[in-house]
């Protein structure tokens, strides 16, 4: 009985003591891998940083191990060769798969000289090869979520960036194929090619020159990756509330927490003070982001940070965090609480901008580190075994002036140190995300309610 009885304890304060700890990830296990599979749209990092920058912010303490596995210039068929060595070997829990901008066919500029000799033969190779990725990733008991590719956008008046015609209409085809294949297969698809294109329809009423699909009509900026990671969030059904606080401050009463621990209260009906340990943080708006959040909504409906106290003498009050006045409110808008979520002057959110600036850090690192990678695909280096032959090759293709585009040819010429080094600077890309979730640490905070004298 004793031993029932002590086990009985136990277990009620370890429900306790995570009690005021309510969510965790909703489409990832904490302590998941989750590889970003694609061609240079997943390469470039932004939305990935985004998603990363969520997943941090949100829960702080159950980490999921992120990793960017994309390459410049990519297409399925390459996607699929490499999948086994690329993507499995970071032993993936998911993986999350958006190709397609390079699978279009042979597009012409012109619209009346339209060229689709090749259009039929890529949609076959194209469900043909994801078939078989769908089935690598379910034989590694890896959880595939599809991403429909992303708009080529053919509307936006960008002066110097001529339509490819027809390339837009053949992602949408792609798309389609995307979604039945998630449908025969049973596995989560997040519609990037629709919700973009729905965002860029009512955003060019006002900005014509404007697109989610980045000035070159292929590649999302900043703005184009918040957008993709507002779809990913909400489809994938993420939690939207950070925390929540009700006190009745004639009682001195804690009545409702959620996803904080609350403690040391002490209340009359003309001041509050208390402290919170939260366990999400804000997450957190740049030049960019404030933009087109205006037409996705996805802070104001996911940036929950609410501190209801009722039972306060009329009048305003100034909101103190750790001894700062972060905003002036009064009786009554707390009294039906108050979102402070957005407000960038609360130490939260100044936590979750130095989260950003690590993500940024994170993801700067992977694109130089993936370089590596996309110099062995664009180069073919794939088809040669041995390191020491693979740098002998790009020297002599260099040494030749076989390679001559710009781009290609800066990342040619650094590969020899970087191949050198990959393993060294893999390790320190796990670092970069290792100091995320570490900025990311939830923290507790002094809240303090003053009323205003007039």
């Amino acid at each position: 009985m004793n031993k029932l009885f002590l086990l009985f304890i136990a277990l009620f304060f370890a429900t306790f003591s995570y009690a005021s700890k309510d969510i965790k990830p909703v489409a990832f296990n904490t302590g998941s891998n989750v590889c970003f599979v694609g061609d240079s749209i997943t390469h470039s990092g932004k939305y990935i940083k985004n998603i990363v920058l969520f997943y941090a912010t949100r829960y702080p303490s159950d980490k999921v191990n992120f990793y960017n596995i994309g390459i410049g210039g990519d297409g399925i068929s390459y996607v699929n060769r490499r999948f086994q060595k690329d993507v499995l070997s970071h032993s993936p829990n998911f993986a999350v798969l958006m190709i397609g901008m390079n699978d279009t066919g042979t597009l012409k500029e012109n619209p009346t000289h339209l060229d689709r000799s090749n259009i039929k033969k890529n949609r076959e190779m194209y469900v043909k090869y994801l078939d078989e990725i769908i089935k690598k990733a379910q034989n590694a008991n890896c959880q595939l979520i599809l991403f429909a590719p992303s708009p080529y956008d053919e509307n936006a008046k960008l002066k110097n960036v001529p339509v490819r015609f027809g390339k837009h209409k053949e992602l949408e085809h792609l798309s389609d194929l995307c979604r039945r294949m998630a449908f025969k297969h049973r596995l989560p698809l997040v519609d990037m090619w629709n919700y973009m294109m729905d965002i860029d329809t009512i955003v060019q009423k006002e900005y014509p020159k404007l697109t989610m699909a980045g000035g070159d009509r292929i590649h999302p900026r900043d703005m184009g990756g918040y957008v993709m990671m507002a779809n990913f969030i909400r489809t994938l059904a993420e939690h939207r509330d950070i925390s929540t606080v009700e006190i009745d401050a004639e009682k001195s009463k804690l009545e409702f927490s959620y996803n904080c621990n609350v403690s040391n209260l002490k209340a009359t009906k003309t001041s509050v003070v208390f402290d919170s340990l939260e366990y999400s943080l804000p997450f957190p708006l740049n030049n960019d982001t404030k933009f087109i959040e205006k037409y996705i909504h996805f802070v104001k409906d996911y940036n929950r940070q609410i501190i209801k106290v009722m039972n306060l003498q009329k009048g305003d009050y100034n909101l103190i965090i750790d001894g700062k006045i972060v905003g002036k409110y009064s009786s009554d808008e707390l009294s039906k609480g108050l979102n402070i979520g957005n407000n960038p002057k609360t130490p939260q959110y100044a936590q979750a901008m130095q989260v950003e600036k690590a993500s940024f850090e994170f993801r700067d690192y992977c694109v130089m580190l993936r370089e590596i990678d996309a110099i062995e695909r664009w180069q073919s280096l794939y088809l040669i075994d041995s390191t020491e032959d693979r740098i002998a090759k790009v020297e002599k293709d260099l040494k030749e002036n076989k390679i001559t585009r710009p781009y290609i040819k800066t990342r040619a010429l650094l590969y020899k140190e970087r191949k050198l080094k990959q393993a060294e600077m893999f390790e320190k890309s796990r670092t970069l995300f290792d100091e995320i979730y570490k900025v990311a640490t939830p923290q507790k905070h002094t809240f303090e309610l003053k009323k205003i004298s007039k």
